[in-house]
């Protein structure tokens, strides 16, 4: 365990000021990385098509950290509308693609999704990279194999933007793949936007999941079925602890390119949290 001062030490390092870059700000992880890059002192800039934050995400508070995001259009599927605003960046976040469905929920059918989950997030990533930023953060996910039969098109595009991750990491360009399995939150839906607290059921799942011998036997399952259960019984991951560990991977990564699945999301997210605690 680290020492109260090396605690203190390393939440101050991930809390120094930069300029961060969001790219699908409006969605509903991308908008929790806003806020808590704007908390923790980043002057933010949010890039999507509405150029807005998500209305339930917005704050009335006088100490709102929301004076220090600010928000502009631009298509993830069309580079040329962001690259200029990528330039000067300390960090980028990608948080761009579709809901794990079949095909044929896409318009395009498969095609579609593979450009919506793979190409686009490739696009952002090398213009990142072109535009010198030194840190890329992609939000990717982790899912069980056998789901390419049911959702190819989307398992194939989250494959082709991992490859791309890899591919354009380097020492001037660093990037990191959060692979998050289930992402909860309370979610809003429809023109009402009416609350659904996934967190209800999420959390006890995942209490249960650690529970000794529940774990055990997700580990053994695991291990003799890697097809069926790999991918598929990992740690539930709350958005914002996703969030926290974003900015926190931003700030600590050392190696060119580095992966981070959901039980380590979560690790990291509670590290983040006994930091804080030593701070106070």
């Amino acid at each position: 365990l680290l020492s109260r001062e090396n605690w203190t030490r390393r939440c101050t390092a991930i809390r120094m000021a930069g300029r961060v870059v969001v790219i699908g700000s409006s969605g509903f992880i991308g908008g929790r990385i806003c806020k808590e890059a704007a908390a923790r002192g980043n002057k933010v800039l949010g890039l999507s098509r509405s150029a807005t934050l998500p209305p339930y995400l917005v704050s009335h508070s006088p100490d709102d950290e929301g004076a220090n995001v600010t928000f502009e259009k631009a298509d993830a599927g069309q580079p040329t509308t962001y690259t200029d605003k990528l330039k000067g960046a300390d960090a980028v976040f990608i948080s761009v693609g579709a809901e794990p469905v079949p095909n044929y929920f896409y318009k395009g059918g498969k095609a579609e999704a593979i450009h919506i989950n793979g190409t686009v997030c490739t696009q952002a990533i090398a213009a990142a990279k072109n535009a010198g930023v030194p840190k890329i953060v992609l939000v990717n996910a982790t899912m069980p194999a056998w789901l390419s039969t049911m959702m190819s098109g989307y398992v194939t595009g989250k494959a082709i933007a991992e490859a791309a991750a890899q591919h354009y990491a380097g020492p001037k360009s660093k990037v990191v793949c959060l692979k998050p399995g289930v992402v909860f939150g309370t979610r809003y839906v429809g023109e009402a936007q009416v609350p659904l607290p996934l967190g209800w059921v999420m959390r006890p799942l995942r209490l249960a999941m650690g529970v000794p011998g529940v774990d055990s036997v997700i580990g053994f399952l695991r291990a003799q079925l890697p097809y069926v259960f790999d991918g598929l019984l990992e740690q539930p991951v709350a958005v914002d602890e996703l969030a926290r560990t974003a900015l926190d991977a931003a700030a600590d990564v050392t190696n060119s390119f580095e992966a981070i699945g959901p039980d380590d999301i979560v690790k990291k997210s509670h590290k983040q949290g006994l930091a804080k605690l030593a701070r106070s």
